[in-house]
């Protein structure tokens, strides 16, 4: 008697399913992608999704891609990065997605990124700021955030303008950073680009949070050179503290010394509050500000406000973008094929809600030169990374001024001085 033996056919290799003609599809699907259940990133997952969100409806509202509907189809990652992988190639060849949005982590946007690269469909990173992710010239992987070494390159960058603020013969600069993990981060940056472009700086550290800094003070004080700018990694309400007291000391822009801080100083009622006498303090801001925005970018904030009476976090601007640059590379494409709207996002030349976009280093102008980094490579030249300056007491913080970088200053020059 002979035994029947099952036969177990060999699977069907995967294949990505986007329509490759306009005729063979009855819509067209972009993949969404983040830690929507993670505790410690949903929140900028959710306003990605709402950015992106609102670009569908506005492109559906005026036909669609190809005179077709856009979908937004949704993935969870939950931060990780082998689920990531799985669910990008779900995406690709099951919802037949013509390109993926999304990248929070470094490790999870690589993962996300193979994955593209297998099926030849682009992928815009939205968040993710690690160097590598593009450096590699990927042919599919666009990058709307900035590099990590952008974001160290930009204090740098704007001192190296200021020069010699307080005229004494000699640019110094102080950095002043907390002792926690965020402000060695901070500090290890910043030292090593300010000494890769020759600016002379010193540093103090301070425990935070803490009521008193008059020891460290008294140390500023006795320097033998008074220092250009002093640059605050110290954050919340404790930097605003050290603020007010470096200000309280007679240390501060009408003495010789430029005060940087970060993000808190932009919320105005907190700032004003505990720094009454913060006039002319500049403060740094990743993303958009009021001030820089496009008509595009004011319309998007007032459709925003559904959501929040906030200004946008860059991520939402980015979920926005990143819709609306795919609908501008498939009006210019040769089919819908992601081959072809790749080839268009290479090409890109628009204006949207967080600014202009193109690509200028890409298969057919790679980065070549020192000056040009392999991190270039598809990579948005010019996110917002921008210096504001307060110049009139209790200041809106809406109407702040941008003084760097030139492409998006609306004044004369790398600082407002005191009259």
């Amino acid at each position: 008697m002979t035994q029947a033996v099952a036969v177990v056919a060999t699977p069907a290799p995967l294949a990505a399913c986007a329509a490759q003609e306009i005729n063979a599809a009855t819509e067209f699907v972009v993949g969404i992608m983040g830690p929507f259940s993670q505790n410690a990133a949903w929140p900028k997952a959710l306003v990605m999704q709402a950015g992106a969100g609102l670009a569908v409806e506005e492109i559906n509202q005026a036909g669609g891609l190809w005179g077709k509907p856009l979908r937004i189809a949704l993935q969870d990652t939950t931060g990780d990065p082998a689920l990531a992988a799985r669910l990008a190639e779900t995406l690709i060849t099951q919802e037949c997605a013509s390109a993926l949005v999304g990248g929070f982590t470094s490790d999870e946007s690589a993962a996300i990124k193979q994955v593209s690269e297998r099926y030849g469909v682009p992928f815009l990173i939205v968040d993710a700021t690690a160097d590598e992710l593009t450096s590699d010239r990927s042919a599919t992987v666009f990058r709307l955030a900035p590099t990590a070494s952008m974001v160290a390159q930009m204090p740098a960058q704007w001192l190296t303008v200021v020069g010699d603020y307080n005229g004494d013969g000699v640019q110094q600069v102080l950095l002043i950073a907390e002792n926690t993990p965020s402000g060695d981060q901070s500090l290890a940056q910043t030292s090593q680009v300010l000494a890769a472009v020759g600016i002379t700086f010193d540093v103090l550290r301070v425990d935070a949070p803490a009521q008193d800094y008059s020891p460290q003070i008294a140390r500023i004080v006795a320097r033998e050179m008074t220092p250009d700018a002093i640059l605050l990694y110290v954050a919340g309400e404790t930097g605003l503290d050290l603020l007010r007291q470096l200000l309280e000391a007679g240390i501060g822009p009408a003495k010789g010394t430029l005060l940087v801080t970060g993000r808190s100083a932009l919320d105005g009622n907190l700032f004003w509050q505990r720094v009454p006498d913060g006039v002319y303090t500049v403060v740094g801001r990743r993303g958009p500000w009021n001030t820089s925005l496009t008509p595009m970018g004011q319309n998007f904030v007032e459709r925003f406000r559904a959501f929040s009476t906030q200004l946008p976090e860059p991520v939402a601007f980015a979920g926005y973008d990143a819709i609306q640059l795919l609908a501008n590379a498939a009006a210019r494409a040769a089919s819908p094929a992601p081959s072809d709207l790749i080839t268009a996002l290479e090409s890109t030349d628009v204006k949207l809600a967080a600014g202009y976009y193109h690509f200028p280093f890409n298969s057919l102008r790679p980065p070549n030169s020192p000056l040009e980094p392999e991190y270039l490579w598809h990579q948005w030249p010019d996110p917002p990374l921008l210096y504001l300056q307060y110049i009139i007491p209790q200041q809106d913080p809406a109407t702040l001024d941008i003084i760097w970088p030139p492409i998006y200053r609306t004044v004369e020059g790398a600082f407002i001085r005191p009259e």
